[in-house]
C-alpha cells in the first residue's frame, strides 16, 4: 500500500476507532454514582416484589361509669325527720298550717334520736321555722316550703 491509499483509508478508520473509545467511556462514567468512578454492567437483574403486611390493635377505651350524685335538698317536705344540709337545705321555712282540724307541729334536733330538743312548736295555723346546717328537723301534720 501506498503512502496516499494509507491516508485515504487508515486515517478515517483511526478516527473511527477514537470516537468509539471515548463514546464507551463516557458511557460508562455517565452512569457512575462517583464521578470519575466507571460503572460496572450488571451481570444479572433480580425482580422480587416484597408485602409486608402490620397489625396493630388499639387498645379499648376505658370504661365510663357516670354516677349519679345524690338528690338536691328538698325546697318542700311534709312528715317526716329531716337532717338540715343533706335532706333539706339550710334556712327559713313557711308553712300555712295543718289541714282543717289538724296540728302543725315542728322541732329542731340536735340528733336523730329526737330526745334532745333545741326549739319546737305546735300551732294550729301558719308557722315558720330556722332550719341550721348540722341539726335534725321533724315535721308532723303540716307542709313546709322555703320562706
Amino acid at each position: 500500500m501506498d503512502r496516499k491509499a494509507i491516508l485515504r483509508f487508515g486515517v478515517p478508520a483511526g478516527l473511527l476507532l477514537i470516537g468509539l473509545v471515548i463514546g464507551a467511556v463516557t458511557t460508562l462514567y455517565a452512569k457512575s454514582s462517583e464521578p470519575g468512578k466507571p460503572v460496572a454492567a450488571p451481570l444479572h437483574t433480580i425482580t422480587e416484589t416484597v408485602e409486608k403486611t402490620y397489625t396493630s390493635t388499639a387498645p379499648a377505651p376505658a370504661p365510663v361509669t357516670i354516677t349519679q350524685g345524690p338528690p338536691p335538698p328538698a325546697a318542700q317536705f311534709a312528715d317526716g325527720l329531716y337532717l338540715v344540709g343533706t335532706d333539706i337545705t339550710p334556712g327559713e321555712y313557711k308553712s300555712d298550717g295543718p289541714g282543717a282540724g289538724g296540728h302543725c307541729y315542728w322541732a329542731r334536733l340536735r340528733d336523730s334520736a329526737g330526745s334532745d330538743i333545741i326549739a319546737n312548736n305546735l300551732t294550729e295555723g301558719p308557722t315558720r321555722v330556722t332550719a341550721v346546717a348540722g341539726e335534725y328537723l321533724e315535721v308532723s301534720g303540716c307542709q313546709f316550703m322555703t320562706a
